[in-house]
């Protein structure tokens, strides 16, 4: 009988070790999957605010004719409650002294609104990459006519699910049929 305790009491904690290990290696992938979906809630948060208006808010700053310094603090709020929460600090800083919000809507206003039909996002080999497309319908304001243009490009994600990057690949077919 003794035989039998000085064995089981190793195994036991052997038992117990592994499955805490397994438990564990389970929850990481919970984590990580969850990382995924909010990369990818993301990525099409951020589209769907590049490609979709000009709205009311978004008119009032386009067509804002107030000093520099009241302008610049409307679009530094605009900025912080429509983009900053899905992109990582160094990414939204850049995005901001880009203008890239204003890279569709900006071509458009007043001829024209954008409204965003579909996005697709595909996740690529590496983790956090993704490439996606977005069907984008522009009707012109004046005759009502509207076409659909497809944009495409790559986005990335760093592991809290935030953007760290976006590229567009076709995007001046786009800009030329704003113009």
């Amino acid at each position: 009988m003794k035989k039998y305790k000085n064995y089981l009491l190793p195994l036991t904690l052997l038992g117990i070790l592994l499955l805490a290990a397994g438990c564990t290696e389970v929850g990481n992938s919970s984590d990580e999957s969850e990382s995924q979906n909010q990369g990818e809630d993301n990525i099409s948060t951020v589209l769907e605010n590049v490609f979709d208006g000009p709205g009311e808010e978004q008119e009032a700053l386009l067509a804002s004719d107030s000093d520099v310094e009241d302008k610049g603090e409307k679009l530094d709020e605009y900025y912080k409650e429509n983009f900053q929460p899905y992109m990582s600090e160094s990414f939204f800083e850049r995005f901001v002294n880009t203008n890239g919000a204003w890279t569709f809507l900006q071509p458009a206003y007043p001829e024209y609104a954008l409204i965003v039909d579909e996005i697709t996002l595909e996740e690529k080999d590496e983790e956090g990459h993704h490439s996606f497309t977005v069907k984008v319908s522009y009707t012109n304001n004046e005759s009502g006519e509207s076409e659909t243009m497809t944009v495409e490009g790559t986005a990335y994600t760093n592991e809290d699910g935030k953007l760290t990057s976006i590229q567009y690949i076709n995007d001046e077919e786009l800009r030329t049929a704003l113009n």
